[in-house]
Order: C-alpha cells, then sequence, then structure tokens
C-alpha cells in the first residue's frame, strides 16, 4: 500500500467511486459525485497525470463506467437506472451514438459486467430494485443481439456477493468476479467469488475469500 498513488478530488466532487481502467491501461474512469446536483458524473483520468480530469458523461445520473472490447473496439457500458434502459457507446466516436441492450427495453438495471466465455457474451446485472441482494445472468452471442436470460438465473441471492464489483478476472485458466459485500453495510468489502461451471445451460460459483481496506 505504500505505493499506492493517491487520485486528487476535484474542488466540485464530493467523492469518487467505482474506478475501472481502460484496456490500454492508459486511463482510469470512475463516478464522480457532484456536490451541488449530488448526482454521478463520469470523469476520464490519465494514469501519468492524474490531475488531469475529463468529463465524458454529466446532467443525468451515470455510475459504474464499465467498458469491454468487440471487434477490436472499445465500449463503454455505464450504469444508467436512474434515467434509461441500459446502453454501451463507441469510445472512439467520443460517445455520439448509443446501442441499447436488446432484450432489456424499458427495463432499469444495475452494475452491468459484460464477459465472454466460449462464444457467448453473459451479461452480470442487478435489477434496480434488488440490486443488493439479487444477482441475475443473461446470455448472448453479441453485445449487438438480443440477450436472454439464463437458464440459472438468478445465480446469487445474498448481500454478501450479489452485487458486482468489478471486472470478471481471469488467472491461470480460473475465472473470478468480484462481488460487493453489502452485510453489515454498503460497501464493507469485496467478496472473491471462483465461478466453477458457465455454459449457456449451466452456472456454480463458490466463495473463495474477501478483500478489505481497513
Amino acid at each position: 500500500s505504500k505505493n499506492f498513488k493517491k487520485i486528487p478530488i476535484t474542488k466540485k466532487y464530493s467523492r469518487y467511486a467505482d474506478p475501472f481502467f481502460s484496456h490500454d491501461y492508459k486511463n482510469i474512469r470512475l463516478e464522480a459525485i457532484n456536490k451541488n446536483a449530488n448526482l454521478g458524473e463520469i470523469i476520464s483520468i490519465p494514469t501519468n497525470n492524474l490531475k488531469k480530469q475529463k468529463l465524458l458523461f454529466s446532467k443525468n445520473h451515470y455510475s459504474y463506467p464499465f467498458s469491454f472490447v468487440y471487434k477490436k473496439i472499445e465500449y463503454l457500458l455505464p450504469e444508467v437506472s436512474s434515467h434509461s434502459a441500459p446502453f454501451f457507446i463507441e469510445i472512439d466516436r467520443k460517445y455520439k451514438k448509443k446501442h441499447f441492450l436488446r432484450g432489456f427495453k424499458n427495463q432499469r438495471i444495475v452494475d452491468s459486467t459484460l464477459f465472454k466465455h466460449k462464444n457467448f457474451w453473459h451479461l452480470f446485472f442487478g435489477k434496480k430494485n434488488d440490486a443488493t441482494n439479487v444477482l441475475h445472468l443473461w446470455i448472448s452471442e453479441s453485445p449487438f443481439k438480443e440477450f436472454k436470460p439464463h437458464p440459472n438465473t438468478p445465480i446469487t441471492i445474498s448481500p454478501k456477493s450479489a452485487r458486482m464489483g468489478g471486472n470478471i478476472f481471469c488467472f491461470n485458466k480460473r475465472i473470478f468476479r468480484f462481488g460487493q459485500n453489502n452485510e453489515g453495510e454498503y460497501g464493507e468489502s469485496l467478496s472473491v467469488i471462483e465461478i466453477k461451471n458457465l455454459t449457456p445451460k449451466n452456472y456454480l460459483e463458490e466463495f473463495i475469500g474477501s478483500i478489505k481496506i481497513d
């Protein structure tokens, strides 16, 4: 922890949350809470200059700026449940064109996290009314095709790990996801979950530990 670098919080914001690296690791995108509006905005920060902070989304509430790469193009899939059905935007085209997730018309979903595995795209998410306790899983052949519920959804019902807490992580041929532990208080720690079986018909996961910063 002695090697950690602290990101300075701009005066207009009360706190930062939901940090994600870009896929080239050159930028950090995160949610910044505007003091006056009390709404989340998405900002981008170069890793080589933490004081140079660029505003990407504002006016409505935005959070959890998850991104993914499809056919060598990076897209941003922010959480917009307060005002919109879920959509993703091509980053290189200056966020101008919205692509709505097919299958989620008029739905409000929280902390959406996409993961490609064996030719299928798996979408982990919570619904606005129960995101702290219930995790859903839908699948599709492409981010641009219709998503449908996985046969085992909901895959988790527990405040200890249901709400997604970042990217799916692969290491030594093992697959891990991170869940927010909200058993005691919001944002208490991260639960580490190993995904043991992930197919279009089956899903199995196992709690293996936690990460907490005092």
